[in-house]
């Protein structure tokens, strides 16, 4: 995907004119996804990405019955959306992005788009609120036609294809729905599937099933790379067709797709000591969102926080520490070179194979696109260089990124933990006091018996006296 320049202007009945260029890497104008939010607006154009940042809020009250206008001559696309007028007060807070402000997003080779990141579930899709008027045509329905896959270079799509990956993913047909919308979807899915209870069993330490290892002990045998004839021979069958599909165009997203998904098969590998199990497909598959969602990413960052948030919300471990963990094995893999990644490949094609017939179709549309790549078309220099890239982005990324409100959690675990030492305590305190006032009142009982005993001695040594008495009377 591709940052590209929009323009806009603002008028004085409070509406905000767009010129959206059509480059040509746009193949289809027809095929658009349009979100909106308060300041932030997203079209997706075939397979260009382009963000506008505007420095008035969107009024997302009036998206009803809007209208895109495409100039086939000149290549760009032009709309109107309507903002809130300047003096109301909801518009008061606006965030103050100088590099934005001046009503128009160039392409960001300094990555200044990532600082100035936005909630996409804040976004409202007004695709289907959008008719397009072609050179002054009669409007149409907006297309949904984009490609997936390895490089997105797929566009099929038939019904046993769809009936088929519904198994085992979470879109069933990814030509309907544009990256930007599989993104959206994917982050919704998540936030439902998030447990606060289960991150805060893991989070003072992995819970570990009794029986089990603990896997941060773990340490991967990168040498572990030898291929069996099976493999060597998949290889070269996969090998003897031409992979044409890396260009400039889609270099950036193929590496991200690949990190993406060595990120979910590190986990799996270190959380089962590199012995697959019958979960590893399922793992492997759900941990990846670009095998998951056929989800594109621009950015290692957003591949990252992708991982991150997958891994805290579906497996076995959901713990912080021990998904960073995997990450510092994926940068380890990067920079050992390509033959234990591709190993791990061939497994990973094995997997798909072996298990649900539903994940073959990733094996197409993914895998054995991959394997050719790595095998092929990169050296050990472009994978450290990635491994680099991944490292270097570790320090940008904090639970608070990942939006899941894991620092909100932790705080309230610790707040529970503090109140049942302070219950305890209490409790204990009482005990103690009940044990003292026992002490006290067997102190007591036996005070009492002294002075009983005292009182017998006094008796006793009374009537004494009192025969010695009686003895010499008689005496005399």
């Amino acid at each position: 995907m591709f940052i590209e320049k929009i323009t806009c202007e603002f008028d004085e009945n409070n509406l905000c004119k767009l010129r959206i260029p059509a480059t040509k890497r746009v193949r289809n104008p027809k095929s658009c996804d349009i979100f909106l939010g308060e300041s932030d607006c997203i079209f997706f154009i075939d397979k260009v990405y382009l963000r506008f940042k505007s420095k008035r809020r969107f009024d997302l009250k009036d998206t009803k019955n809007l209208e895109i206008l495409y100039d086939s001559n000149e290549k760009f696309y032009s709309c109107v959306f309507p903002c809130i007028p300047e003096d109301s007060k909801s518009s008061e807070a606006i965030v103050n992005i100088s590099s934005l402000e001046k009503g128009s997003l160039e392409r960001n080779d300094g990555n200044d788009l990532c600082k100035t990141q936005f909630e996409i579930l804040k976004l409202k899709r007004i695709t289907e609120n959008c008719k397009l008027r072609i050179d002054g045509g009669v409007p149409v329905q907006i297309e949904a036609h984009f490609s997936f896959g390895f490089g997105s270079s797929f566009d099929e799509e038939s019904f046993a294809m769809q009936t088929a990956l519904q198994k085992v993913q979470c879109l069933g047909t990814p030509l309907r729905k544009s990256p930007v919308q599989r993104t959206f979807l994917r982050e919704a899915d998540e936030v439902k599937s998030f447990c606060r209870d289960q991150y805060k069993l893991n989070f003072l330490e992995l819970l570990v099933p009794e029986g089990h290892e603990n896997p941060v002990k773990f340490t991967v045998n990168y040498e572990d790379n030898h291929q069996t004839s099976e493999e060597k021979s998949l290889v070269n069958t996969l090998n003897s067709t031409k992979l044409d599909l890396v260009n400039d165009e889609n270099q950036n997203e193929i590496d991200c797709g690949l990190i993406n998904i060595l990120l979910a098969v590190c986990y799996d590998v270190r959380s089962t000591f590199n012995e697959p199990t019958c979960e590893s497909p399922w793992t492997r598959t759900v941990l990846s969102s670009t095998l998951s969602y056929f989800e594109v990413f621009d950015n290692v960052k957003s591949v990252v926080e992708c991982f991150l948030r997958r891994s805290l919300t579906y497996p076995l471990y959901r713990n912080y520490d021990f998904s960073r963990l995997c990450v510092d094995d994926a940068i380890a893999a990067l920079r050992r070179g390509k033959n234990w990644i591709v190993k791990q490949l061939l497994v990973t094609y094995s997997m798909f194979l072996s298990g649900n017939e539903s994940r073959e179709l990733l094996n197409k549309y993914y895998i054995g696109d991959y394997i050719r790549y790595v095998s092929n078309h990169v050296d050990n220099d472009h994978l450290i260089i990635l491994s680099q890239n991944l490292k270097n982005v570790l320090f940008d990324i904090t639970k608070k990124s990942l939006r899941l409100g894991l620092t909100d959690i932790e705080t309230e675990l610790l707040k529970e933990l503090i109140e049942d030492m302070h219950s305890s305590q209490s409790s204990g305190g009482d005990d103690s006091e009940f044990d003292e006032e026992e002490d006290y009142e067997d102190t007591e009982g036996d005070d009492d018996e002294e002075e009983d005993d005292e009182d017998e001695d006094d008796d006793s040594s009374s009537s004494q006296e009192e025969d010695t008495n009686s003895v010499i009377e008689n005496k005399t």
